[in-house]
């Protein structure tokens, strides 16, 4: 299909979705899906669409079908129940069918037509987990290669993508065990065209595994991450009673450590599983009976950002029973084959990816040929960078002249100066601890350890070490195991050359091949840390090194002090009309409180349940709703004028724990009440926070400072972006984790909740930014854009609240990209802010 075509297709389906909108929830959007198969097969024809009665009576006849056995996947009244179909009405669902008309020059290329209603529809309801990127799809499938006519059993199958892209020929059987996901693949399959070879089956993969009599010749799946299982049948000699990953459930059943293997006798297992198969302890003893047996052909390690319901890093896994290259694994660092599509989302070249694993010579910058006796030395450590370690020549191990200090361990509910990650910022020219910045804080959560030593402090979460050193003088402190205390050889090494040398190249490309990333940032173990090898001088030469570095930093200080004087300058000269502004203001501010107060006082009198009243039949918002939010922006109004009469401070504002999710699911209930009809407003949340912090993500924020910070920006959007009173324009509020960018187990090293960001992604598909508008034009004090006659203070103060609520660092960024749709284009800012509370592990 050429671009001209996929234009086309584009547009019947916007179409299609402004039809919809308002008449069924997003979550029901897949009934388009059906429409549209039934519109290609000519199942309903126009006669049905003359009335309701008529028109339910078609349905039913598919569902009759159903029950007599002829399936051809006509699951309409099983799934699309009478309930959608009648709210959706003859009218919409014929004007549907218009649109459909339009769509007959593409039939021949249905799949493909398929496959853009598909992931536009499921993005519409941020349904993606149960989307698998078709790279990835692809790429799995070219791994395998199974011959025509071979057997697939592809359990957990989600919305069928393997089943969909596997050559007709096979002999297909897949499980899923949610009834609407099983649904949406019975279509896909039926949009591309499989025969009755091709089985998905709506049953629990756990439960109705296949005996173990049958064999296939390829065992593939997409399992959901981090799922828990009791298997049936399936007991581990001295456990009862057992719950198990998901991941260990199909690495038994596929290969039959504790039974019967699935596999034929040349047969091929391939897996995506979660990053931290490869490397925590506790699959440890399922890597080693794998390498035993020689079972592990291919291992591709990717990054984070690929999928659309997760930001965890994550692997292929391929076990081979009959493999070409015997005693011998290929591992694959995936990543210079990602590239970024946005700044959400990565993109796997996935063509270019298995050209070069079958390279008869693989590139060595990429991939690694290692002998399972290497991987049985390396304690069947499979982590893929950890074998991408430089040599170092002449390098020294850190241990050569660093000492772990173990510390004193501590019991709970002592008062002690706790010291976090983020207290260490020790630089060259200021290296030493700040005692006076910590706080007394309760020891809630073990272990904890008590320092009572000069000593140099490392981070072993995140992606720095921040090394810091704590000149011990009578005082002690206390850290938990995010963090590691080292006494330091000073005959050996300059203390500050070794900050020096612990930023330098060469040392972060050794740590990248160390650290490890589970759920939450990634980390790093004491031993590795110690290996890591610096090239080391005479000490003569290292205090001239440091020398050096402290007269550069010294200049640059002074440059940016300067800088700075001019800023302040500037300031004030912005705000002296404040004060007159806030009189000006003040009594029609009063006249609106009061009349709101005579109007509830008028409602309660003539309409007693006028709260519950419903602004329309689809809308959910209430008349108490749009009164509450004109309040809402009332008391902003207020309190800004009361705060600011000077000039606009975030020192004002006094900083405390704030649920973000719950903050932001209220202020865009009042967005959908105050902002036109013409402009969708919907808060999604990532999968991650709902698993790991069930919704509730505290950080350290100010109410009416985050209420100025998202107004300023959706302002921008509703007076810059949507100019046109008869188009439909969307927005949207994304929720994140980002785990700041990395081998022991999860129960080693305690999560460091300082070290995740919640990130906030909000994007329109407004007219965008003007051309070669950037983040430094956007946060520039009374920089115009614009004819609007603005003051150009908006994106100013949303990056002074950012950087106020990050420790005076800026998250902002901002990015211009084509939608799926064409002509539309996306808009989005995107920042992030610490977390405080530490999710489920």
């Amino acid at each position: 299909m050429n671009k001209e075509d996929l234009n086309g297709v584009y547009k019947i389906l916007r179409n299609t979705l402004d039809i919809v909108r308002g008449s069924i929830k997003s979550s029901d959007y897949d009934i388009i899906l059906y429409l549209l198969i039934t519109y290609r097969d000519k199942i309903l024809t126009g006669d049905i669409f003359k009335d309701s009665k008529s028109f339910l009576k078609a349905f039913a006849v598919n569902q009759d079908n159903r029950r007599e056995g002829n399936l051809d996947y006509q699951i309409s009244y099983s799934w699309y129940n009478e309930k959608i179909i009648t709210r959706l009405g003859s009218e919409k669902t014929w004007a549907i069918y218009e649109h459909f008309k339009n769509l007959d020059n593409y039939l021949d290329d249905f799949s493909t037509v398929f496959e853009i209603f598909l992931k536009n529809i499921l993005d519409e309801h941020i349904w993606g987990e149960h989307y698998q990127p078709l790279e990835l799809t692809r790429l799995v499938l070219n791994l395998a290669s199974p011959k025509k006519g071979s057997k697939v059993f592809n359990p957990f199958a989600g919305t069928c993508s393997y089943g969909a892209y596997l050559d007709k020929e096979m002999h297909y059987y897949g499980q899923e065990i949610d009834e609407k996901t099983w649904a949406l693949g019975l279509l896909r399959l039926k949009a591309h065209g499989k025969s009755d070879k091709f089985i998905l089956k709506h049953e629990d993969s756990i439960k109705k595994w296949p005996k173990e009599e049958d064999k296939f010749d390829l065992i593939v799946s997409t399992p959901p991450f981090g799922y828990k299982v009791r298997p049936m049948g399936f007991d581990i000699p001295g456990i009862e009673n057992h719950i198990i990953d998901v991941e260990q459930f199909l690495v038994e059943r596929t290969i039959g450590i504790y039974r019967e293997d699935q596999l034929s006798n040349n047969g091929t297992g391939i897996f995506i599983f979660r990053h931290n198969f490869i490397f925590s302890n506790y699959y440890k003893e399922d890597r080693k009976y794998l390498v035993d047996n020689d079972l592990i052909d291919t291992i591709i390690s990717f990054p984070g950002g690929i999928f659309y319901h997760t930001a965890l890093p994550f692997v292929i896994f391929v076990i081979n029973k009959s493999k070409k290259n015997p005693g011998y694994v290929k591992l694959v660092d995936a990543s210079r084959f990602i590239r970024k599509e946005d700044k959400r989302r990565r993109v796997i070249d996935d063509l270019e990816l298995h050209k070069a694993i079958n390279l008869e010579i693989p590139d060595k910058d990429f991939i690694r040929v290692v002998s399972n006796e290497q991987l049985e030395t390396y304690k069947y450590n499979l982590n893929v960078p950890r074998y991408f370690i430089p040599k170092i020549e002449n390098g020294i191990k850190l241990k050569n002249f660093l000492t772990l200090l173990l510390g004193e361990k501590v019991h709970e509910n002592e008062i002690h100066k706790i010291v976090g990650i983020r207290d260490l910022i020790g630089t060259i020219g200021d290296p030493i601890l700040k005692l006076e910045n910590l706080k007394e804080s309760e020891i809630k959560h073990l272990p904890y350890k008590k320092i009572d030593r000069s000593c140099l402090l490392i981070s072993l979460v995140g992606d720095e070490l921040n090394p810091t050193y704590f000149e011990y003088k009578g005082d002690p402190i206390f850290t938990d195991r995010s963090i590691a205390s080292f006494l330091v050889d000073t005959k050996k090494i300059d203390p500050l050359f070794l900050f020096l040398e612990l930023k330098a190249s060469y040392v972060i490309d050794q740590l990248k091949g160390y650290r490890y990333q589970e759920v939450g940032p990634k980390r790093l173990i004491v031993e590795d840390f110690l290996n890591i090898q610096l090239i080391l001088p005479t000490l003569l030469e290292q205090k001239a090194k440091v020398q050096g570095f402290k007269e550069v930093t010294q200049k640059i200080k002074t440059l940016e002090k300067e800088k700075q004087a001019i800023i302040k300058g500037q300031e004030r000269i912005i705000y002296e009309q404040s004060a007159s502004l806030k009189h000006a203001l003040g009594k029609p501010m009063l006249n609106i409180n009061s009349a709101i107060r005579l109007l509830e006082k008028t409602l309660s009198k003539k309409m007693p349940n006028w709260q519950g009243f419903k602004l329309s039949d689809v809308s959910s918002i209430t008349l108490l709703d749009t009164i509450e939010a004109i309040k809402f922006n009332l008391d902003q109004i207020h309190n800004l004028l009361d705060r600011n009469t000077s000039e606009f401070d975030v020192n004002n504002y006094k900083l405390e724990p704030l649920d973000i999710v719950n903050f932001l699911k209220k202020y865009v209930k009042s967005l959908k009440v105050s902002l036109p009809k013409n402009v969708t407003v919907a808060l999604r949340e990532d999968n991650d926070i709902k698993e790991y912090f069930n919704s509730k993500v505290i950080i350290n924020g100010n109410k009416q400072l985050l209420e100025t910070l998202f107004d300023n920006i959706v302002e921008n959007a509703q007076r810059h972006g949507f100019v046109d009173d008869s188009k439909h324009y969307n927005l949207s509020i994304d929720l994140e984790l980002f785990w700041m960018d990395s081998e022991t187990d999860s129960s080693e090293i305690e999560f460091s909740p300082a070290l995740t960001d919640i990130r906030i992604n909000i994007t329109n598909d407004g007219v965008p930014f003007p051309e070669n508008f950037g983040i430094e034009k956007y946060i520039k004090r009374a920089f115009h854009a614009g004819q609007t006659g603005n003051t150009g203070e908006g994106g100013y103060q949303v990056n002074e609240i950012i950087k106020y609520l990050n420790h005076g660092e800026s998250t902002l960024h901002i990015d211009t990209l084509l939608g799926d749709l064409p002509h539309v284009t996306l808009t989005s800012l995107f920042f992030g802010f610490p977390i405080l509370n530490i999710p489920k592990q």
